[in-house]
């Protein structure tokens, strides 16, 4: 959930060594291996904890794709300092992505998770994380690419220009489907942000090509961490994305956003309209031309379609 607090692990790629004397550890010890994931914790509370939430993206993926997600992989561990230490070399050569995940208890510093901070104790972001993560594995198989072939922030064995999601989608779609597979409490606080902010949106043109507005404070930082991980031979290195980026004042709103306007697209359409949007944007289409595409109860024009998202909200 950057909008709070991300890690990102920055690495140099697959291949990356560790420093002198250190020694790489695999995944684990507590494990659970499904059709949908491969998930590594700690500890067997931790590990039960990270199921419900993966198999809650999982299965909002599910509805609104209408399409099983391929399998990924979901590493948790106890600090960021772990994430160094981590080998996904065998994960990598079966083609996973790989979601690295740090557990909020854990938060670096020794300071209380932010999640819990602001009050948001049912947010349970790695159910958002794993959205993300499903959603570039499905890219994947869409596009027959194998994982580490774009740029993702987010993707462990990234290579290639740096993107915010996946190279081939919008920023916004992006954070739509991760939006759509967060617990409802989450959501929740989502929709009171955007009603009570609903006259400061972001116009639906803009919002259907702008970069993610947390990820493009942060672009300097993380080219720099993966060209000196890449220079230098260094392990991964984890970057937390808070601060003056995470609270850009046009984040909350783009989160919103996301979310409402996929909500009510999914209520008006039916769920798998999200699906079949992502497919035709895909295919090479445009916001709006994919909308003609796929929509028939609301507007497919961006203007017009954001005067009836207002509406459904509550707006003027």
């Amino acid at each position: 959930m950057r909008a709070l607090s991300c890690l990102l692990l920055i690495a140099a790629g697959a291949g990356t060594p560790a420093l002198a004397g250190q020694q790489l550890t695999p995944p684990g010890p507590a494990s659970r291996i499904t059709a949908r994931y491969e998930l590594y914790a700690p500890d067997g509370a931790t590990l039960a904890r990270a199921i419900l939430d993966v198999d809650y993206a999982a299965q909002a993926f599910l509805r609104y794709f209408g399409d099983e997600p391929p399998p990924i992989a979901v590493v948790v561990v106890s600090a960021a300092a772990d994430l160094q230490r981590a080998d996904f070399t065998a994960l990598r050569a079966r083609h996973l992505r790989v979601l690295p995940w740090v557990v909020e208890s854990a938060a670096p510093g020794g300071e209380a998770a932010p999640v819990r901070r602001l009050g948001l104790e049912g947010a349970r972001p790695l159910s958002h994380e794993a959205g993300h993560v499903f959603l570039m594995a499905w890219v994947d198989a869409q596009l027959g690419r194998r994982p580490g072939a774009g740029g993702v922030a987010r993707d462990s064995a990234r290579t290639g220009p740096l993107t915010y999601g996946d190279p081939s989608l919008p920023d916004w779609l992006d954070e739509a489907i991760a939006t759509l597979c967060e617990f409802p409490e989450l959501q929740s606080q989502r929709r009171e942000v955007m009603r009570a902010r609903l006259a400061e949106r972001i116009p639906l043109p803009e919002l259907f090509t702008m970069e993610h507005p947390v990820f493009a404070d942060m672009r300097a930082l993380i080219e720099q961490a993966r060209t000196e991980a890449a220079a230098g031979g260094q392990p991964s290195r984890v970057l937390r994305m808070q601060g003056p980026g995470a609270q850009n004042p046009r984040a909350a709103i783009f989160y919103g956003a996301t979310l409402t306007l996929s909500e009510f697209l999914a209520e008006r359409e039916g769920p798998t309209v999200i699906g079949r949007l992502v497919r035709e944007v895909l295919a090479g289409k445009s916001i709006a031309d994919a909308l003609r595409a796929v929509v028939r109860s609301v507007p497919s024009d961006p203007v017009e379609l954001e005067r009836a998202w207002v509406a459904w909200l509550g707006g003027p």
